[in-house]
């Protein structure tokens, strides 16, 4: 079954170019690694891939992390939280694939994209009126 990749679209925007780019960057990860399953690539190819969504979330995270304290959001803990959550959740699909498991392919495609999209329409947007008149 070939996945279909996503796409930007200005309605993830959190109104913060730095933030947004960083969207931007974590859409195309993902998208290479949908293009990299799609191709029937190694799980080598695949493991990579991952692993740099993993490095680059976590840069990701750091940021927005950063500028939520900066500004005073005031669900920054509970955001925090999330970002652990989901760390926590590739990580462990990192080391499903990693061990050999043939069915994760799928939940990996699921979890990614519903998590980039689902984090960036509701949590990250609720961050935006804080936000959104930084650069």
């Amino acid at each position: 079954m070939k996945a279909e990749p996503i796409e930007w679209k200005e309605e993830y925007s959190v109104g913060n170019e730095e933030i947004d780019a960083q969207h931007k960057g974590l859409f195309e990860i993902v998208n290479n690694f949908i293009e990299a399953y799609n191709e029937g690539e190694t799980r080598k190819v695949l493991l990579r891939t991952l692993m740099k969504l993993i490095e680059y979330t976590g840069y990701h995270f750091a940021s927005e992390e950063a500028l939520m304290e900066l500004n005073g959001y005031p669900k920054y803990e509970e955001h925090v939280k999330q970002h652990k959550e989901l760390i926590n959740g590739i990580n462990e699909v990192f080391e499903q694939i990693k061990s050999g498991d043939k069915e994760v392919d799928d939940k990996v495609l699921k979890l990614i994209k519903n998590w980039l999209i689902n984090h960036v329409m509701k949590a990250d947007k609720q961050y935006m009126p804080y936000l959104s008149d930084k650069k």
